[in-house]
């Protein structure tokens, strides 16, 4: 016996089945001892049993789908009329039809989608992700651009009133991208100025819009302005940070670039990514230009030294673990830093630190060479999808690199000297264009002293080449002409403020002149236009369940036997700006729902799957708004294993989780971004059971009714295995023949919905054969409830031939989803015998 069937037993003992004392001299087993009236439900029980019915059916179409590994539009067909058939019930039933939905859109039917759209917004007027989706089906029926534009015209301007602002800003950004298909640029940029002014978290107007401007406007601060929108319509996004911090520098705004490019890296961190190097060196330049050269240089210092001192730790802990401490990667430079390292360096004159990332920059480099020739003449199977000539590029770009940093610097000349023929090279055989070879000879004149040559050359090129106007710079340092040093290392400075060159050009400037230099007219309108910015985006960042508050609670103080597993869940923005919501937006519409249940003193949560619902019922929350739903959590493995534990108390709580991500395993696990609640404890009680003993089991069957004789069928099987364990097989079999017996003479007074119970708990005849004859009965309804409950829970075989009876039944529907669950149980079937191994 199992562990779970020995705790089954004790359950039934501490419910009262355990009366078989002298059973074997009871007579009356196979049948009552008095005359028996079976009770008779009234209209309020026929309709909890109705419901009972409808919700277990549902679930296992539900579990059917969720279990498939590859579902398709068939599948999700055959799901949705079966959830129909469960709503014909449970009328005006909102998360059954928000599943039927669901099902229909997988299933790909666009007009059931609408259908039950249309129903869905009938119970909740307010739900305005149905309406937009509703009033977007009807735009797609008109037949002419003019009807439609007439249409989108009543809806914005005539009927304003009547839709939420959310919505319109939807139609409006519809409505734009129609006029800009016709070539109508008035009314394209009017209505997008519109869906941005309507809804603010409207991201895809506020990106288009940001675009447009873009592509058009010069002026800096309505560039900015654009950006701040995207950021206020998403500031989860690490790109929408990374786009207005790169404006910003761009445009000398470094104090507020490093704001906005450290957003993007903790967010990308919270995310589990790793940021990129350019996102990094972004940073740090910002800094460069905020704190000057020397804090970036401690700061790479003591970056630094925590990479090497984590290198040591890992080493000291693979000796201890008796591993060899040689397996730990040593502490490799990033050349990125390094170059950062050397401009700041030479830019205040700290020739030291500028020798020791240009050495180490050398020793990259011949590396990198090295490797990117091996693989450059390697079999192409060796080359990672690239080809000999991408490696050659490759290659080339790191020797350019490295002749740059030793013009620029005028550390290694000789070295540089000597690589110039390999651009002579490059330059004939057509790879390098011949301006590069006039720049690099310029700027080596330069570091030699030939000031009129380096001018001569480097003077014509200056316009058009920023590395050409440095070298025309270091020049004039060399000659003493510091005015015209400084002259053109600000134009560099001004034409790419927030480049590495342009940072050093500005940075070299201050070492010149020995002060700082004050930032431009329209950089420090960026800063105080970003001073204005909403400070509380940083806070939100720093902790994004600051944003907003989630709540899940149980609809009742206890849950009770055969009652529909229901939580409430509730959304509140307290952020002070709105916030979009749905699928990927700052607040996520998908709720992860994972149960702790204990079943006595055994917690099963390992067992069961987590439940993924979905509050997709609002296209945004503004400040202190909320959204609300209650959720049937009982709709999958939850309410399927809480049911089969009926005959033992149950504790149940839940933990609602948004924001999750999917785990590399395939699990579900929280973010960095997610909020996390967790509901009270809830207590549901086992079945009560009739009275008597165990062997009454025929009795009750023939006594009871409704919700009563569902507790019957469910207490039954462990009533006959404790029958079996105390009574022994001759009063077993005497039990299970009352049984099998009672039940047939119950099954024609039953109504359909008690008859589809009876289908879902009727144990397996594979275990019991005694109960064929009632299997068989089950098999013969032709009851569309009945044969859709026995085509999910009792079919194993593609052979069986409930399938042939779907078919000659006339009901296209049962027709319709029995084909389907045919064909699937055929192909697991094929898969089972194909990964069985031979012997």
């Amino acid at each position: 016996m199992t562990a779970f069937g020995r705790l089954v037993l004790v359950m039934l003992l501490a419910c009262g089945l355990g009366a078989v004392a002298n059973a074997q001299d009871d007579t009356s087993t196979a049948g009552p001892a008095l005359p028996i009236t079976p009770d008779v439900m009234d209209s309020a029980e026929a309709q909890r049993v109705a419901e009972l019915a409808a919700d277990r059916l549902a679930r296992n179409a539900l579990i059917f789908v969720r279990g498939l590994e590859d579902p398709m539009a068939e599948d999700y067909r055959a799901v949705a009329l079966t959830l129909e058939v469960a709503a014909s019930v449970r009328t005006n039933d909102l998360e059954l039809l928000r599943l039927i939905q669901e099902a229909w859109y997988a299933a790909g039917n666009d007009a059931k989608v609408v259908e039950v759209t249309k129903k869905i917004i009938q119970l909740d007027p307010d739900d305005t992700v149905a309406q937009l989706r509703l009033i977007s089906h009807r735009m797609r029926q008109f037949q002419s651009v003019e009807d439609r534009q007439a249409a989108y015209n009543r809806l914005l301007v005539e009927g304003a009133d009547a839709l939420d602002a959310s919505v319109r800003s939807r139609l409006a950004l519809d409505d734009a991208l129609l006029a800009r298909e016709l070539g109508d640029e008035d009314r394209f940029v009017s209505r997008l100025t519109m869906a941005t002014q309507l809804d603010p978290t409207n991201k895809t107007a506020a990106m288009l819009a940001a675009t447009y401007t873009m592509e058009r406007l010069d002026e800096p601060l309505a560039r900015v302005e654009m950006l701040a929108n995207v950021v206020l319509a998403d500031p989860f996004d690490p790109a929408t940070h990374s786009g207005l911090a790169n404006e910003l520098i761009s445009n000398g705004a470094f104090e507020s670039a490093r704001r906005f490019f450290q957003h993007a890296a903790a967010l990308m961190r919270m995310r589990g990514q790793q940021p990129p190097n350019e996102l990094f060196l972004r940073v740090l330049l910002s800094t460069w230009a905020v704190e000057g050269s020397r804090n970036v240089l401690d700061t790479l210092a003591e970056s630094e030294r925590l990479e090497r001192y984590t290198v040591i730790k890992q080493r000291e802990a693979a000796e201890l673990a008796g591993q060899d401490p040689d397996q730990v990667p040593p502490f490799t430079p990033v050349p990125i830093n390094e170059s950062l390292k050397l401009a700041a360096g030479h830019a205040i004159g700290d020739h030291v630190v500028a020798q020791q990332a240009l050495d180490r920059l050398t020793l990259m480099t011949s590396a990198a060479i090295a490797e990117l020739e091996r693989l450059r003449a390697a079999p192409p199977d060796e080359r990672q999808g690239m080809s000999a000539e991408e490696f050659a590029d490759l290659a080339r770009e790191w020797r350019i690199s490295l002749l740059w940093n030793r013009l620029w610097t005028g550390l290694q000349l000789d070295a540089a000297e000597a690589s110039l023929e390999f651009v002579r090279a490059e330059v004939d055989a057509g790879l390098i264009r011949p301006e590069a070879l006039q720049r690099f000879r310029g700027i080596l004149a330069a570091q030699r002293g030939d000031i009129e040559t380096a001018k001569t050359l480097l003077s014509p090129l200056a316009a058009s080449d920023a590395r050409a106007r440095v070298g025309l710079g270091i020049a004039f340092e060399r000659d003493g002409d510091l005015r015209g040093a400084m002259r053109e290392y600000a134009a560099v400075a001004l034409n790419d403020p927030g480049s590495m060159l342009g940072i050093w050009a500005r940075t070299r400037i201050e070492t010149l002149l020995g002060q700082t230099l004050e930032r431009s007219g329209t950089a420090l309108a960026l800063e105080n236009y970003c001073r204005n910015f909403p400070q509380e985006i940083d806070r939100m960042i720093r902790e994004p369940r600051s944003m907003m508050h989630l709540d899940v609670s149980h609809l009742g103080p206890e849950l009770k036997p055969f009652e529909r597993l229901q939580v409430r869940v509730s959304i509140r923005n307290v952020s002070p700006i709105p916030l979009a919501i749905g699928p990927g937006a700052p607040i996520s519409s998908e709720l992860l729902l994972s149960p702790r249940l204990t079943l006595g003193s055994n917690q099963v949560i390992e067992q069961i799957t987590p439940e993924i619902v979905a509050l997709n019922k609002r296209l945004r929350l503004l400040p202190g708004q909320s959204v609300e739903a209650t959720i049937w959590a009982g709709q999958g493995q939850t309410g399927a294993v809480n049911d089969q534990a009926l005959l033992s108390s149950a504790l149940l709580r839940w933990r609602a989780v948004e924001g999750f991500v999917v785990g590399a395993d395939g699990s579900f696990v929280p973010s960095p971004l997610s909020l996390a609640a967790d509901s009270r404890i809830i207590r549901r009680p086992p079945v009560e059971l009739p009275p008597g003993g165990a062997i009454r089991l025929p009795q009750w069957v023939q006594t009871y009714s409704g919700i009563e004789l569902a507790k019957v069928l469910t207490v039954a099987p462990a009533a006959m295995q404790f029958v079996q364990s105390q009574g022994g097989d001759e009063l077993a079999k005497t039990v299970i023949d009352g049984y099998t017996s009672a039940l047939l003479g119950r099954l024609p007074s039953l109504d359909a919905y008690q008859r589809s119970i009876v289908t879902q708990l009727l144990p397996s005849t594979a275990t019991t054969e005694e109960f064929l004859p009632i299997e068989e009965e089950l098999r013969a309804d032709d009851n569309r409830f009945v044969r859709l409950t026995y085509l999910f829970v009792r079919t194993t075989s593609p052979d069986d031939p409930i399938f042939e009876m779907c078919v000659e039944s006339g009901d296209p529907l049962v027709e319709t989803v029995a084909s389907q669950l045919r064909e699937r149980i055929r192909r697991m079937v094929e898969q089972r015998t194909t990964a069985a191994p031979q012997k």
